[in-house]
């Protein structure tokens, strides 16, 4: 197991710059979850660590020697991918025993390797099935037989491109437990690809946000979800609502911001100011869908536009003044068409500096209900 740092790399294809800078140090034996929308450069940066993917710029070092030159073969790191990769013709054994034949000469395996290879098959309770073939599992055996497979050569840290995404809902959340338990019990150094933050927080000692080639944040699950760097982070992440304002006092324990929307203009409410944003600065207040109370006595009038039973919640969307406001309720009715208010505790709002345009923040939750949308007068 090897701490991995990364300074300032650079990849290119063509014109277009695909890892843009990014910078971060991971300990051993510790996990960094990159989360993502498609395209914003967290594969390609998986594929530079793992030698596949040339760079331009930068260093990749692992235990303090800089491996960006060397090939895949001498980096010593494993990959997991979203396709398992695995031979269909060999047994789940000869699957795992495949690196390790690899990297002996004329393929000839001792029996250190084949002890190796049966507890790593032991490891993820796959024993039994040591003498079946691929097409004889079931999605999630066939991810674990990869993981045994990558895990037997003892890498000096794990990279995963997620491996979970071919699976269904309840068979992710299963195998998050186990590639938890499994991390823990080998205390490997993994980088862990993904698109879903729910991924992200299960698996992650670390977060890092990518978004157009930048690592824009990086930091323990907890203080990134609460403490975002900006507009695209709160959005991504929570699916926030960002409400446009202009701070009025600060404080030592926040900041009060006047809402220039939703209607009506000139509500005042209170919120946390992580970035020590001045008085008369504008920001973007961002409030969680789940820390949005639809009721009566509330800040701001709304009626509702948009209400969807989704099993443990309803998602409703309140228009306020020609702006949407998603809220996550409790699972019960809510009629569209009632007139209600909205409010939140000042606790769970945050001011953000306005970042990554509120404009594209709406186009990207255009046509989906119940996908959060940033507050801006229609």
């Amino acid at each position: 197991m090897a701490e991995l740092t990364v300074t300032d790399v650079r990849v290119r294809y063509g014109d277009v710059l695909a890892v843009d800078g990014v910078s971060f140090h991971l300990a051993s034996g510790t996990t960094l979850a990159l989360l993502g929308p498609s395209g914003c450069g967290k594969s390609t940066l998986l594929g530079s660590i793992a030698g596949f993917v040339g760079i331009e710029s930068g260093t990749i070092a692992l235990g303090g020697r800089d491996v960006a030159d060397l090939p895949v073969r001498k980096r010593g790191l494993s990959m997991v991918f979203q396709t398992h990769a695995l031979f269909p013709h060999l047994s789940v054994l000869e699957n795992v025993l495949f690196g390790l034949r690899a990297r002996r000469r004329r393929g000839r395996l001792t029996p250190a390797d084949r002890q190796a290879a049966a507890a790593a098959l032991a490891l993820v309770r796959l024993t039994e099935y040591r003498d079946r073939y691929p097409e004889e599992l079931s999605g999630g055996q066939r991810q674990r037989v990869a993981l045994a497979r990558a895990l037997v050569v003892q890498p000096a840290v794990l990279l995963l491109d997620e491996p979970l995404s071919s699976l269904d809902a309840k068979l992710r959340a299963e195998m998050r437990i186990e590639l938890r338990e499994l991390q823990a019990a080998t205390g490997v150094t993994m980088v862990y690809v993904t698109h879903d933050k729910d991924e992200a927080f299960a698996l992650g000692d670390l977060v890092g946000v990518m978004n157009r080639g930048k690592l824009v944040q990086l930091g323990p699950p907890e203080q990134v979800c609460r403490e975002p760097r900006d507009p695209f982070v709160a959005s991504f992440l929570t699916d926030a609502n960002l409400l446009p304002g202009r701070v009025r006092e600060t404080g030592p324990d926040g900041c009060t911001v006047v809402l220039t929307a939703p209607a009506p203009e000139g509500a005042v409410v209170g919120c946390r100011n992580p970035h020590g944003l001045p008085s008369d600065a504008p920001v973007l207040v961002a409030v969680r869908p789940r820390a949005v109370r639809v009721g009566t006595g509330g800040r701001v009038p709304a009626r509702i536009r948009f209400s969807q039973f989704m099993g443990d919640s309803t998602h409703v969307v309140a228009e306020a003044g020609g702006c949407d406001v998603l809220a996550e309720l409790d699972p019960v009715p809510v009629p569209v068409g009632g007139a209600v208010t909205l409010d939140w505790a000042d606790d769970d709002a945050v001011a953000l500096p306005p970042g990554d345009s509120p404009e594209s923040a709406t186009r990207r939750a255009a046509g989906r209900p119940g996908a959060a949308a940033v507050a801006v007068p229609s």
